[in-house]
């Protein structure tokens, strides 16, 4: 879990700057209350919250599969999950393990 952390940091960090400019926009055009400007930080929080849920989930496999040992070149090659950036490193490594075999051979 720690790694989907750190892979979010920037996305956090960039949530982090935008979420402060939303009170000075709401300010700047001339707009005094504090209920529109919460709503729309709490707003973006939840859909914020429900693509990290999701995010993780689609690539909980992945992020396991990154962080535990490698026990045998077999089960290197197991499954990652079905978004992306999993497909495609499960590609890259059953195209090493292929290379891996061919050298191996001859």
């Amino acid at each position: 879990m720690s790694l989907f952390w750190r892979e979010q940091t920037p996305l956090l960090l960039f949530y982090l700057i935008q979420m402060s400019l939303f009170p000075l926009i709401y300010w700047l055009e001339g707009y005094n209350g504090w209920s529109a400007p919460a709503y729309s930080v709490f707003l973006s929080l939840f859909l914020l919250v429900c693509y990290l849920i999701y995010r993780y989930a689609s690539h909980r496999a992945f992020y396991r599969c990154l962080t535990r040992n490698v026990e045998s070149l077999e089960s290197s090659l197991q499954k990652t999950g079905n978004a992306p950036l999993p497909n495609a490193f499960d590609q890259y490594v059953e195209r090493q393990f292929q290379l891996y075999n061919g050298e191996i051979i001859q």
